[in-house]
């Protein structure tokens, strides 16, 4: 006759088979989840906010090109709908930065991800972008598609080799230039440029997945003091997104080549919208943190003369500001661009109304700046 203690080991052994066979269930079950995922990720949440997240750094795109020192990114911008569309290749949203030559002042590299409805969309946009190209054969294909090709050098950009990949519903673009000025062939510029687009790529698409797949987003990013002193809205704009602005990156913006940091320089971060009535224009509100309101001051003084608005060969105007914030403000007009500068206790509130690849309608743009400047200067926690 079994014992009691017969029934309680035979009971124990029976839990242990369920608790086992539960554990290994829930274990395929997770499994498939995250391949699914991997196939199927939930792009529709995705925003450009995270999407700038996958953009490669400075530090990134100087390892893989052997340029540590040499190169200085610029501002991430939220282009949206503002490039324009080529037939049969219609997109969501752009985001993309330049990288320049510190030593030259010229194009480096190019980096843009732009986002679709589909994954169809995503390869359609890479092929029709890539017609009439000199295709190029990598070493490794990176991405679920890509297609890889040069360009010779033309009146405007230096000779080239450009990987467009996609991945789920995005397509990625990586462009490396002659630096040099020396590359004549397909040939060379396979030689020379493929091997660092084909890094860049394969961090590219690393970046990509780790957004796909939810291990970045801007929601769990840590925002710095600069980017919470960032507007949440702006009045007859849509939202485009947010990202931090490292030190290098205003450096390459207004196009400071020869210094490695500014004086006191703690946080930054940007906000792009979009001009309802206007779309081919954003409004963009950069800003600094400094250590103190002297350094500040001390540089938004002089930013307007060696800034983002102070390029030489555009003619610029001044813009002349009301009495409201006349006495805290400078600011230029150029054909692309309109902006207002001020120093707010230790930071730096940058405010520009521009289009990117398009005329500014200069009268309008410098009319809403105004009074953009003036309520958010007006309202602008110094704490």
């Amino acid at each position: 006759m079994p014992t009691k203690n017969t029934y309680s080991q035979a009971a124990l052994k029976k839990w242990y088979v369920i608790f086992a066979l539960s554990l290994a269930g829930g274990i395929l079950i997770a499994v498939a989840l995250y391949f699914w995922f991997q196939k199927n990720p939930q792009t529709s949440k995705i925003q450009d906010s995270d999407w700038a997240l996958a953009i490669l750094t400075e530090k990134e795109i100087a390892e893989a090109t052997d340029s540590q020192g040499e190169i200085r990114t610029q501002l991430i911008e939220f282009n949206d709908h503002m490039e324009p569309e080529e037939k049969g290749a219609p997109f969501k949203s752009v985001i993309g930065r330049a990288i320049i030559d510190r030593k030259t002042g010229n194009i480096f590299a190019g980096n843009a991800i732009v986002s679709f409805n589909s994954r169809e969309e995503a390869k359609n946009f890479v092929t029709v972008k890539s017609e009439g190209e000199t295709k190029l054969t990598p070493q490794k294909q990176y991405g679920e598609s890509s297609i890889v090709y040069f360009q010779e050098a033309n009146e405007f950009d230096p000779a080239n080799v450009t990987y467009r990949l996609t991945q789920a519903t995005v397509a990625a673009k990586i462009q490396v230039f002659d630096r040099n000025n020396a590359i004549t062939s397909a040939d060379e510029g396979e030689k020379e440029l493929l091997p660092f687009a084909e890094k860049l790529a394969a961090k590219q698409l690393e970046r990509i997945k780790r957004v796909l797949n939810g291990f970045e987003r801007f929601s769990n990013e840590p925002q710095n003091i600069a980017m919470r002193k960032l507007p949440k809205t702006v009045a007859d704009t849509t939202y485009l997104g947010t990202a931090k602005v490292e030190g290098s990156d205003w450096l390459g913006t207004s196009r400071d080549f020869e210094n490695d940091t500014f004086e006191g320089f703690q946080s930054g971060g940007l906000a792009r919208f979009q001009v309802n009535k206007r779309p081919k224009e954003a409004i963009e509100i950069v800003i600094l943190e400094f250590k103190t309101p002297e350094l500040a001051s001390a540089y938004q003084s002089e930013l307007l003369k060696t800034g983002v608005a102070a390029d030489e060969s555009v003619q610029s105007s001044e813009i002349e500001l009301p009495e409201s914030i006349d006495s805290e403000a400078d600011g230029l007009a150029q054909e692309t661009l309109a902006e207002i500068q001020s120093a707010q206790g230790r930071f730096v509130v940058d405010i520009s109304i521009l289009s990117p690849f398009d005329v500014l309608n200069q009268e309008a743009a410098v009319e809403d700046l105004i009074k953009i400047s003036e309520k958010i200067l007006g309202e602008f926690n110094e704490k």
